[in-house]
This record gives structure tokens, C-alpha cells and sequence, in this order.
């Protein structure tokens, strides 16, 4: 039986020890940390460099972001907050999301964001 290749795929892990376990059984598949506690998120970042950290939309500043840059972990927000359910925002608040330039964004509406990443003015990475 063909096997997809691991490359092609990020898995969430909910622990440190979950990712060990994960890098252990496949090497090369890529892992979002989905923890809350920054301490976690941090020494998840230092065993898998490149990989990724997912914060909430509502705990997204550029300081947290640049914090886990330095430690080499790639950035993935999820829109929405307690009021909004799981990918979803507003276009203001996607605006000044993409603003602060994390690697990828979790949303539910293309055409949100279609519409909005012109208007962002986002400059190119350095």
C-alpha cells in the first residue's frame, strides 16, 4: 500500500510529549504546537525548530510573535475569540492580523480575505 508523503501534511499536537511521540513514529511531517501556555509553545519550538506555533487571534501580539520567531518556530494564527467561533473575524481585525505578519492565518471566509490582504499593505518580508 502507497503511503502519502509526510512532508505534504502538519499534524496538531496538544504537548511536548505528543510531538516527541509524533517526530519519533513520522520524522518528516511537520507539527503545529497547539498549546496555550507560552512556556510549552517554548520549549516545544526549541526541540522542532521550523516547525509551527498556532496562537489564538485574541493573544496575537507582534511581541509574542517575534518572541517565537527567535526561537525559529513558524507562526499560525486562529482567527475568532470567545464571542466568534473558530476562524472567523472581521475584516477590520484580519486587517490588523495580517499587519503583524505571522506565516499563516486560520480562517473560514476566502472572500474575506481576498478582499482584505490588498488593503493590509503587508510589506515584503526582509
Amino acid at each position: 500500500m502507497a503511503h502519502a508523503d509526510p512532508v505534504r501534511f502538519i499534524v496538531g499536537i496538544n504537548s511536548v510529549s505528543d510531538g516527541l511521540a509524533v517526530s519519533k513514529a513520522v520524522p518528516d511531517i511537520r507539527q503545529v504546537a497547539l498549546m496555550h501556555d507560552d512556556d510549552e509553545l517554548a520549549e516545544f519550538a526549541a526541540l522542532f525548530p521550523g516547525h509551527w506555533i498556532r496562537l489564538h487571534e485574541t493573544r496575537t501580539t507582534s511581541e509574542r510573535i517575534e518572541h517565537f520567531r527567535g526561537r525559529k518556530a513558524k507562526i499560525m494564527v486562529t482567527c475568532g475569540s470567545l464571542a466568534k467561533p473558530s476562524g472567523d473575524t472581521d475584516r477590520d481585525a484580519f486587517i490588523q492580523l495580517l499587519r503583524l505578519r505571522p506565516d499563516g492565518v486560520v480562517l473560514n471566509n476566502p472572500g474575506l480575505a481576498l478582499r482584505a490582504v490588498p488593503d493590509a499593505a503587508v510589506p515584503p518580508a526582509k
